[in-house]
């Protein structure tokens, strides 16, 4: 069971990256976000105390508006953040993943484990739930057509649970195009 819930993470991971990088090292450089690069790069974090530091697939991919991050680790666990919504293209800051249902940026989802998923939105789309209030941010320290690095944090709650909670701290990703 393990071992098909790992094949399972990989290959939604790699179908992540391969819906992403569509577009090879010759296509034109955008002149001011990475809007059409991904591959992979270094994502690392702490969750719920433990290290994280991505192994077995880290992508980090902009298309226009949108910036994904994904990462896994040998153990299974993976991480995916979703910065959407944007009206504009995202420039170097902070940015709240989660504020309101009407201010809704971007999203982190953790997979710990089998049965294990957990989300920064919470369970429930019904907001708000008890117990659990949907806070993270990601910051870009470094947007260019370059070269893409910052840090991340959120925390999340279970979606087969709701009332167990995974706080995600320490996030730093960096990608060189």
């Amino acid at each position: 069971m393990k071992s098909n819930f790992k094949k399972s993470v990989l290959v939604l991971s790699l179908a992540v990256v391969t819906i992403f990088s569509s577009c090879s090292k010759s296509d034109p450089a955008v002149a001011v976000t990475p809007a059409t690069t991904s591959g992979s790069g270094n994502i690392t974090a702490t969750i719920a105390g433990s290290a994280f530091q991505s192994s077995v697939v880290a992508s980090i991919s902009a298309q226009g508006n949108n910036i994904s991050i994904l990462a896994g680790d040998a153990t299974g666990r993976s991480l995916n953040i979703s910065v959407i919504g944007l009206t504009t293209a995202p420039v170097a800051g902070t940015y709240k993943l989660y504020d309101n249902p009407s201010n809704f940026v971007g999203s982190a989802t953790l997979v710990n484990g089998p049965n294990q998923t957990y989300s920064s939105v919470g369970c429930d789309a019904n907001l708000p739930q008890t117990g659990f209030t949907p806070t993270g941010t990601i910051t870009f320290t470094t947007l260019s057509a370059a070269k893409i690095e910052g840090t991340f944090q959120f925390n999340s709650a279970s979606l087969q649970s709701c009332s167990e909670i995974k706080i995600v701290t320490a996030g730093t990703f960096s990608k060189t195009f």
